[in-house]
């Protein structure tokens, strides 16, 4: 992904996914056991909510290291 130009950053101990398309919509998915398929699915394009969970992404994000930077570290870790 990063030779395609996305950006990637690692933030330990978060657990799950959400995804955010364009600001404007929102989507998420549970699964019950590992190596399960999602058992229940959320899509919602309602902007409040929309707004409050790209607020929760953007404070995730600036959080999280660079995926460039943690590479290097865990490479002289090991």
């Amino acid at each position: 992904m990063i030779k395609n130009g996305h950006q990637l950053r690692h933030i330990e101990g978060v657990k799950g996914n959400f995804g955010i398309a364009d600001r404007v919509e929102y989507f998420t998915h549970g699964v019950q056991r590992e190596g399960e398929s999602p058992s229940q699915a959320t899509v919602t394009n309602v902007r409040s909510f929309v707004e409050s969970q790209q607020y929760f992404f953007d404070a995730l994000w600036d959080k999280a290291m660079p995926a460039d930077e943690r590479t290097r570290i865990y490479k002289d870790y090991i």
